[in-house]
């Protein structure tokens, strides 16, 4: 977002991050609060919503079964959409919106395209020409900095929310298989465990922070979006995280020592992100109390 600052709020904003303080009394490190609201509406498959500060997305998840010819089921079983409102933000306006968008979706299909981080991708189909496709549409609501981080936050949660519908294959004419639902109504759930999430590192001066803010933007050098998953065990070291994504998405060049800090930088926050985000699941899921809306996992 082009934010207009003079001079002296630009050195005022590079001295702090250097010295490891930050207008709103943050490290380089920290995040704002994280606000993750589930099940978000009642029209999709699954949903989120997210908030950091000003930055407010909503994530809809819809399954669609569909029948492919024989060999011609896609690998890629995820599709991602973004839309920046008009509202969101003044630069959205026109075709800026549209560029906007299209770096965020190439970003999470990179990320996504790993057999590694989505185990259940096999379940996905259920015969030889019918498949689940995932369709993750992701609306940006408002603007306040970190919008890729804010992304797949809310598609982990929305995934996480997901319900995908147990079917039953049986055989049919010419060799075709046809598509029942039972009953029952049964449901299952994607396994999340090992989603990547988005961290963009900004280099700010000499300083690496993240999730930046509208004005801390306005003074990024250069920036890296790392795209990490969790290690297979959660007591296992840094070096044990899976790095699907490194993409620089401001100008500027980086030595190479500077861009293994900015990676180095994001696995230690992924770690913590990842860890919280499992912790509140799971106190989601077993506790029989209906969540307080707008309740931060980060409290």
């Amino acid at each position: 977002m082009d934010i207009k600052l003079s001079d002296a709020e630009k050195i005022f904003l590079i001295h702090g991050a250097e010295a490891g303080f930050r207008n709103d009394g943050r490290g380089c490190e920290d995040f704002r609060p994280i606000i993750v609201e589930r099940g978000a509406l009642s029209s999709t498959d699954g949903s989120a919503r997210v908030r950091l500060d000003t930055t407010d997305i909503l994530v809809g998840v819809k399954c669609d079964l569909q029948f492919f010819e024989d060999g011609l089921v896609p690998d890629s079983r995820l599709r991602f959409s973004v839309d920046c409102s008009a509202n969101a933000s003044p630069q959205f306006e026109g075709k800026g919106g549209d560029l906007f968008a299209e770096d965020i979706v190439s970003m999470l299909e990179a990320v996504y395209d790993n057999s590694y981080i989505l185990p259940d991708i096999k379940k996905l189909q259920v015969s030889p020409n019918h498949c689940w496709i995932i369709y993750v549409d992701i609306v940006i609501l408002q603007y306040g900095g970190n919008i890729a981080d804010a992304c797949s936050i809310g598609t982990i949660a929305a995934l996480n929310n997901t319900q995908i519908c147990v079917v039953n294959p049986r055989p049919a004419d010419a060799n075709r298989m046809t598509i029942e639902l039972p009953d029952s109504g049964e449901t299952w759930s994607l396994n999340i465990e090992k989603l990547p999430i988005l961290i963009t590192v900004s280099k700010v001066g000499t300083a690496n922070i993240v999730d930046c803010c509208t004005n801390e933007e306005a003074c990024v050098k250069s920036a890296l979006v790392i795209g990490v998953s969790p290690p297979p065990k959660p007591n296992s070291s840094n070096d044990s995280c899976i790095i699907s994504l490194v993409r620089q998405t401001a100008g500027g060049s980086l030595e190479n020592q500077s861009a293994e800090d900015m990676i180095d930088t994001a696995v230690r926050v992924s770690r913590g992100l990842h860890k919280s985000l499992r912790a509140r699941f799971a106190e989601e899921e077993s506790s029989e109390e209906l969540r307080l809306p707008g309740e931060t996992f980060l409290s």
